[in-house]
């Protein structure tokens, strides 16, 4: 059947029970938080068992929730346990280092809460996560705090639909 997440954020074709059986849900993304990686309209597959056998890395791509609220987001993984993360004049200072970030693009790094953010040590367990429009994106760990595997549905792995055609199949990095 089709239903609608909160907030309309993302929108799926839930299976069920089917997504323990094969392990994969399609979701299309509702709003434009990870543009340009993946576009408004854009459906795609969720691996949902890949985190059964191995740990989230950083970057991967996650649809996930947030304690105490309602709705699946969509947002990139930027920093794990013990990982000290700032944001200094729009770019994040990861362990010291520059995070280089191709998939973010200045244009949508603008307002103040995408341009500096206090340094932050991620605590044992959690992941810090954060949309590629950073402007767009204000269900991210900026805002609601980080994550734990607990709250993590799946990695987004391919896209399925697109308005624009060409970018049918191509693997979500």
């Amino acid at each position: 059947f089709f239903f609608t997440i909160s907030f309309i954020l993302i929108t799926g074709f839930s299976f069920a029970n089917r997504r323990n059986v094969i392990g994969f849900d399609i979701l299309s993304m509702g709003v434009p938080v990870m543009q340009p990686t993946v576009q408004q309209g854009d459906k795609f597959l969720v691996d949902t068992w890949i985190y059964k056998n191995d740990n989230p890395e950083r970057g991967d791509i996650v649809a996930h929730s947030f304690d105490g609220q309602k709705g699946l987001y969509l947002n990139r993984i930027i920093a794990k346990e013990n990982d000290r993360i700032e944001i200094k004049n729009g770019t994040v200072i990861l362990n010291g280092l520059t995070l280089t970030e191709s998939y973010v693009l200045s244009v949508n790094v603008t307002r103040p809460e995408s341009k500096n953010m206090k340094e932050l040590i991620i605590p044992k367990g959690h992941y810090f996560v954060m949309g590629d429009n950073r402007d767009a994106s204000f269900g991210d760990s900026r805002f609601s705090g980080t994550i734990t595997i607990g709250n993590i549905e799946g990695k987004i792995t391919d896209i399925i639909s697109s308005k624009d055609k060409s970018r049918i199949g191509i693997t979500v990095r």
